[in-house]
């Protein structure tokens, strides 16, 4: 392996459940470094033993600070070439890959969103919100913490119109 020659990726795993042993298995990953963001409180499943991460759940937001510390950990890395980095997530992964790099803009050669949520604001998702206003269970990722942190809250009193309109923007 010489020094400073693979691209590095940073994948960012989907859903609410943590990061799989199996997300990794991707013949792509030869020849690169290959690093796997692991998200506050969420396990790790990594073959057959799971670990947990400390921390609060913090949907987006939090994702994306604990993604960029691996980054920024990882570009460190002697293989790594810290000019070539790719970020790529799936689904709740693939809006944290985007908010990274709206973050850090130029810092990505490329950016990968595999179905991940872009617009909390888009026609398509105002179903989705009457459904949370509902208090109904949502199994998708990320919908219990948004009905916990900003759909319930304000609807309560807890959290004005401009506090929730902000904390959706800073996920879009």
């Amino acid at each position: 392996k010489l020094p400073g020659t693979y691209p590095l990726i940073l994948y960012n795993h989907g859903g609410d459940s943590g990061l799989r042993t199996e997300e990794l298995e991707q013949p792509l990953a030869l020849g690169f470094v290959l690093v796997a963001s692991s998200f506050r409180s969420e396990a790790v499943h990594w073959f057959g033993v799971d670990y947990t991460s400390d921390g609060t759940p913090d949907p987006w937001s939090g994702d994306v600070r604990d993604a960029l510390i691996l980054l920024d950990h990882a570009e460190d890395l002697v293989e790594a070439d810290p000019t070539r980095v790719i970020t790529v997530g799936v689904s709740r992964g693939g809006g944290v890959s985007l908010l990274a790099a709206a973050m850090r803009t130029g810092h990505f050669e490329k950016v990968i969103d595999v179905f991940g949520p872009t617009d909390f604001f888009d026609p398509a998702i105002w179903r989705d919100v009457d459904f949370l206003v509902s208090e109904s269970l949502d199994p998708r990722p990320g919908a219990d913490y948004l009905q916990r942190e900003i759909v319930r809250p304000f609807l309560l009193g807890e959290r004005t119109l401009s506090e929730a309109r902000l904390a959706l923007l800073r996920r879009s």
